[in-house]
């Protein structure tokens, strides 16, 4: 579990020196923004919660269908989420612990003479239950992550209306209740929980500013900080106080996960009197402190039987290299060997985990050296019977279907087959050495024709594209002609414009345009509109931006333009949006100014021009979309 970050002495003299600057601004009238950092800026809920340490036997110590009944019930606890690493990992050494099971039951068949076609693995018992405890996990972690989003998006608008509701409360003439109100909508504010990341500096923001604007209207902005301070040290002490007794606690992971939370709910409070704000931070870092020995002293306990662990498994390893050069001619003596080998491995399961820096490499070696054994052994098992002539036949029939398969005009259902077909290809075994290069280069050759077809016929496009080009350019040169002649005597009209359209379009779309023809097209149309008598600049634009679309919905991948072009729309609509959003709230700082009405007919003339650039995109945007 990551450890909880100390915040450190020095932290907090700064934020209470913004404070003091804060706080002087505020008497003097002046609307200031908090220096503090806004809670929901880190969210509580996307601090990672603490594993919960896996109470079990040895997992590599228990058969297959007791690692999957253990599996099953962890999937399926309360802290699978939680421990979800861990339990994954788990897993993982049952998966392989099963395909190494397999390989020992293919052996041992093929080892009594049967034919290897005829072998069928029994699935370990409790196989099925855990498969469907994988998938309700799975499925459970999907609709919680799905929640989280739901609450945040509930979470962030009852803020907005809280913000409306805090922002009548301080446009308001004071009355006797006003203090309560205020008090009971920053109860409320706190009470509900983390918005989406991208909202969460801006309502922030919002929110203190018109905090601020509240506390200065009714000048009692350092009253109620001296207040909330006093009230910040009660709930400090209280924090430390439940610090301290989690040294009580058995479980050290339940007690780290607890100092975590107590952390964010210390950055949450806000600051305290400056006399105590010392003395309370090193009370809660001490208690903070002796929780961290505590969980050094296990991991150090846990170190030291690592470390013995480490010496034991060296001392197998010692023993289990040799077998990875054993050679010899008698069956028996493979077999004995085998037997050895089986009881290396079993006290190497048993010896327990070792130091992560030494994991690795220790079991690469160990592998490394068991694989090598029996990698001799079946080729000299091999070398026994008549597979390998098997193996021709079945390598032949492959090849068959490969070029079959390039001769199929359906190039993806040639591509699946070929995909299909070397998969097979792997499984089949060894062949004899004087065939095995002939058989690998027919088999190669026919599906790299397979998968070289698209390259081919992505050459053939773009020669075509290449020749269609050069009649692209031709075409445009007459077109900028055309308008360049543009006068009284030969004047320009909206049906000129839709003819010079409908001749590239019937020009060039069977062929495909490329991205520098449109634009160049384009350019030229926008010319030759701005010369047509009596079209007003947003008839103009309107018109060029419907030729735009056009022309997009008229060339290849079409809907990939479209999308990109809609994105991009939708993008800036949502930039001005926000944009006239801050001006909005903006103008309520501007009450108590001087220049407030310059100010404020500044502000909305900006509004009004961003409000029009809105409308006219929203209106592109239903075009891109009709």
């Amino acid at each position: 579990m990551p450890e909880v970050p100390a915040v450190g002495a020095q932290s907090e003299a700064n934020a209470a020196e913004e404070e003091e600057a804060h706080a002087l601004s505020a008497a003097e009238g002046a609307p200031v923004a908090l220096a503090e950092a806004p809670a929901d800026a880190v969210p509580a809920t996307d601090v990672p919660a603490a594993p919960v340490a896996l109470e079990a036997p040895d997992f590599t110590a228990l058969d297959l269908p007791a690692q999957a009944q253990y599996l099953v019930q962890e999937l399926r606890g309360p802290n699978a989420q939680r421990n979800r690493k861990t339990v994954l990992d788990l897993v993982r050494q049952y998966e392989a612990n099963v395909g190494q099971a397999r390989s020992a039951a293919r052996q041992k068949f093929a080892e009594g003479g049967a034919e290897a076609e005829a072998f069928a693995f029994q699935q370990p018992e409790g196989q099925l239950e855990l498969n469907k405890a994988l998938q309700e996990f799975r499925e459970g972690r999907a609709k919680s992550a799905k929640a989280e989003d739901a609450s945040r998006g509930d979470n962030l608008a009852k803020k907005q209306q809280l913000l409306d509701q805090l922002r009548q409360l301080v446009e308001a003439a004071e009355t006797k209740d006003s203090s309560a109100k205020l008090k009971a909508l920053q109860g409320e504010w706190k009470s509900t929980g983390p918005v989406p990341q991208t909202d969460s500096q801006p309502i922030w923001d919002t929110y203190h500013g018109l905090l601020d604007i509240y506390y200065s209207k009714q000048g009692r902005f350092l009253e109620m900080k001296d207040l909330d301070r006093r009230r910040n040290q009660e709930a400090k002490e209280n924090l430390i106080k439940r610090a301290e007794g989690l040294m009580a606690l058995t479980g050290i992971n339940k007690a780290l996960d607890e100092l975590t939370k107590l952390h964010e709910d210390w950055k949450n409070i806000g600051p305290v009197p400056n006399d105590q704000r010392e003395p309370l931070w090193q009370r809660f870092i001490a208690a903070s402190d002796a929780l961290h020995q505590r969980r050094k002293e296990f991991s150090d306990g846990r170190s030291v039987q690592e470390k013995a662990n480490l010496v034991v498994k060296k001392a197998l390893l010692e023993r289990i290299q040799p077998f990875a050069e054993f050679e010899t001619d008698r069956v028996n003596l493979w077999r004995s060997k085998t037997d050895e080998l089986q009881e290396i491995k079993a006290e190497w399961e048993a010896a327990g985990l070792v130091p992560r820096a030494q994991a690795d490499a220790l079991n690469k070696q160990y592998w490394a050296a068991y694989k090598a054994f029996f990698n001799r052994k079946n080729d000299f098992f091999k070398s026994l019977d008549n597979e390998k002539s098997a193996n021709v036949k079945a390598k032949q029939a492959l090849i068959d279907q490969a070029e079959e398969a390039q001769q199929n005009p359906d190039a993806e259902a040639a591509r699946a087959v070929v995909m299909r077909i070397q998969k097979e290809w792997k499984d089949v075994g060894r062949v004899p050495d004087k065939l095995a290069d002939k058989l690998w280069h027919r088999f190669r050759n026919a599906c790299d024709a397979v998968f070289d077809r698209p390259k081919h016929e992505a050459r053939q496009r773009e020669e075509k594209a290449t020749a269609s080009s050069g009649e692209q350019l031709a075409y445009l040169e007459q077109v900028a002609t055309q308008v360049g002649a543009l006068g009284d005597e030969n004047p320009a009209s909206l049906e000129g414009f839709r003819a010079m359209l409908a001749d590239w379009s019937a020009a060039f779309d069977a062929t495909g345009t490329g991205d520098r023809s449109e634009e160049q097209l384009l350019g030229l149309l926008g010319q030759y509109l701005a010369a047509v008598p009596g079209l007003s600049y947003a008839e103009r634009a309107e018109l060029l931006f419907q030729a735009e679309v056009a022309r997009l919905k008229a060339r290849p991948q079409a809907q990939q333009q479209l999308t990109r072009k809609e994105m991009a729309l939708r993008k800036e609509i949502n930039e001005l949006e926000n944009d006239h959003a801050t001006l909005q709230t903006n103008l309520a700082f501007f009450a108590r100014s001087k220049n407030a009405a310059q100010l404020r007919e500044e502000y909305e003339g900006r509004m009004a021009e961003g409000q029009k650039r809105i409308d006219v995109l929203k209106k592109q945007l239903k075009t891109v979309r009709a």
